[in-house]
């Protein structure tokens, strides 16, 4: 069974706290995140529209592919934001 972290109403928010400091690093972070969506899909109940992501930076440092390769479009999610705190 597939749990999101958050869910208001008509979308979830899944949170992840990856690794993003190098180029592999955020490859790996992409295909874990499209594969977690996917799966999420099969599992969420049919009024949930919009799935969003967060990726938890808090304290670290990442590299600058992460927003051309961790955007909505290419992740397939509705919203991508990046939380530094």
């Amino acid at each position: 069974m597939f749990v999101p972290e958050i869910v208001m109403d008509e979308r979830c928010i899944l949170v992840h706290n990856h690794d993003l400091k190098t180029p592999e690093a955020v490859s790996l972070a992409a295909r874990f995140t499209r594969a977690r969506l996917e799966h999420a899909r099969q599992d969420l109940p049919l009024n949930i529209s919009r799935i969003e992501i967060v990726f938890d930076l808090r304290g670290q440092q990442y590299d600058d592919t992460a927003k051309v390769l961790l955007n909505a479009e290419a992740l397939g999610c509705s919203c991508v934001t990046f939380y530094r705190g």
